[in-house]
């Protein structure tokens, strides 16, 4: 797969509406590009809390 993110390692990024499909899934790829993610959401979903990774953030 190609990386879409140049430098990811040295990115963080906030995702809005991260508990909902859209959001989880782009979640879930930019943690697979090595990124940092900040997900913000009225409610985290527990399918979202169920991703562990160090570089995954909730708020």
């Amino acid at each position: 797969m190609t990386k879409i993110f140049k430098d990811a390692e040295k990115r963080t990024f906030l995702v809005t509406g991260a508990s909902g499909f859209l959001g989880k899934e782009t979640v879930k790829y930019i943690l697979s590009e090595g990124a940092k993610v900040i997900a913000m959401d009225l409610k985290i979903a527990d399918q979202l809390k169920a991703i562990e990774n160090q570089n995954l953030s909730f708020f």
